[in-house]
């Protein structure tokens, strides 16, 4: 009568779960999620960007923005300079957990 239970011997054949399979296949995932890191913290920092850009894009007529026409220039290369540190220091922060880089 079957049990649907493996047998000893079947399951010592098989070598049990962590056989030579396993390792390249650890080692694609763990490569993987560093690339969704890199790319999800480059999404985070990109749409910070674009929310800053998008509102100060608007021709929403705002009165301390007049006779100030370099205004935009200045909050743009500044928020982009943020978003572009930011994005470094969740990389320097992931190399300094272990979490990018072997």
């Amino acid at each position: 009568m079957r049990t649907g239970q493996p047998t000893a011997g079947a399951e010592a054949a098989a070598g049990g779960s962590d056989g030579g399979m396993p390792r390249p296949l650890d080692n694609l995932r763990n490569q993987l999620i560093q690339l969704e890191l890199f790319l999800s913290s480059g999404t985070v920092c990109l749409s910070l960007y674009s929310l800053v850009a998008g509102v100060f894009g608007m021709n929403i007529p705002y009165t301390w923005n007049d006779n100030h026409g370099y205004v935009f220039k200045w909050v743009v290369l500044v928020s982009g300079l943020f978003c572009a540190f930011m994005f470094v220091s969740i990389v320097a922060y992931a190399r300094h957990k272990g979490l990018v880089g072997s």
